[in-house]
């Protein structure tokens, strides 16, 4: 497929399995950035500051190379008159390999050491308990509810991200009281990340795997991010989300045409 829609909602259609995306995509916000503050919490009062301000400057070299990557892909060029397939795909994979050469060196780091999984969740329950505590993640008006219905309405759900933390992605979405499957990158207590999902096409390649394994009804994914457009492509529909302006200029640089979903 080559168009991808803009609207959420389908009341006539129940996936066979509904995938998200968690960060922009569940979340108002990226959630990425409690880590570094998770670490400094949980971890030695006196080496708080240091981890906050190298974490700080690896994010800036983050967004730096992705926009180096954007600019020699010419984003404000014309589009082609067809869906560009090999072009979006060597778009993409240099921002996969930007983006796992920043994660590496973040594990290299050890700007995250000292998070264990079971701290995660009582310690953002605490900090949304306190006013004077960092702000936490926050859902998406009415995401809990919609993959609540889709899942009482018979679709398997699933939840398919680049974050690098699965105890951060169950805590934000525990008001969802139905079973979902995880496919995301795990945080190691010693700062180490393990990259199962790097970046677009391990996306792509785990939709592909659920659309191979449910034929009777479709697998949608929804996502927000350029990270995401593969996967949407792949996907028997593909549900575009957010105000993600980078999405939005990479899918119209490489022909992949964003249209409202019927009425």
């Amino acid at each position: 497929m080559q168009a991808l829609s803009t609207v959420a909602s389908a009341a006539r259609l129940v996936p066979g399995f509904l995938v998200v995306d968690f960060d922009g995509t569940c979340t108002v916000k990226e959630t990425i950035g409690l880590l570094p503050r998770l670490a400094a919490h949980l971890g030695q009062e006196s080496a708080a500051a240091a981890k906050l301000a190298r974490f700080k400057e690896l994010e800036e070299e983050y967004i730096a190379g992705i926009r180096r990557v954007n600019a020699r892909h010419d984003l404000d060029g014309p589009p082609p008159a067809s869906l560009d397939l090999v072009g979006l795909e060597r778009c993409l994979a240099e921002q996969d390999a930007h983006s796992t050469e920043v994660t590496n060196r973040v594990g290299e780091s050890g700007v995250l050491a000292g998070i264990s999984p079971f701290a995660v969740a009582p310690t953002l329950a605490e900090w949304a308990a306190n006013p004077a505590a960092p702000p936490i993640a926050e859902l998406r008006h009415g995401c809990a509810s919609t993959l609540g219905s889709a899942s009482a309405a018979g679709s398997r759900l699933g939840v398919l991200s680049i974050n690098w933390s699965p105890p951060l992605i169950r805590a934000t979405l525990s008001p969802l009281a139905a079973p979902l499957e995880l496919w995301c990158n795990e945080l190691q207590p010693d700062g180490s990340i393990v990259l199962p999902v790097p970046g677009a096409a391990a996306k792509r390649a785990r939709i592909a795997a659920l659309v191979d394994a449910v034929c009777a009804r479709p697998v949608v994914y929804v996502g927000d991010s350029p990270t995401d457009l593969l996967a949407m492509l792949e996907a028997d529909v593909g549900v575009i989300i957010g105000e993600s302006a980078s999405a939005r200029l990479i899918a119209r640089r490489f022909g992949v045409r964003i249209a409202p979903l019927p009425p």
